[in-house]
């Protein structure tokens, strides 16, 4: 799924160590091998899982949404949670709000509802710096 939805993308930003921005190749379809730490608008930086935990920590969040999917949890709590826990994962090096809205939108299809819409005046409100 990252794959495909970030075809159309070939670079994404970065930060060094010396607070530059920088350009660098997007991994597709893989996890990150960098830190992807955004900064908040009051200096502090906001802390995702590093990436040596996150093939531990996406097995657990699948391991998960089985044992949710099996409990028959309301759509919207499920969907929620799915998008909740994936962006505090955060596994790849960018397109992980894309994908968090996609697996929010199938489990509203896959109950017979309309998928989830974020329009870009919904997201206008930034916490990040990126």
């Amino acid at each position: 799924m990252h794959e495909q939805l970030t075809a159309h993308q070939d670079f994404t930003e970065a930060l060094t160590t010396e607070g530059k921005i920088i350009k660098v190749a997007l991994l597709k379809g893989q996890y990150k091998n960098q830190p992807n730490n955004p900064k908040r608008q009051d200096g502090s930086i906001h802390e995702y899982c590093p990436p040596e935990l996150i093939i531990d920590e996406m097995e657990r969040f699948v391991a998960l949404y089985s044992r949710y999917e099996e409990a028959h949890i309301a759509p919207e709590i499920l969907s929620a949670w799915l998008h909740h826990r994936f962006t505090q994962i955060h596994p790849f090096q960018d397109g992980n709000g894309r994908i968090a809205r996609a697996i929010a939108s199938l489990v509203f299809l896959k109950s017979g509802l309309f998928p989830l819409v974020i329009r870009d005046s919904d997201r206008e409100i930034q916490y990040f710096q990126h």
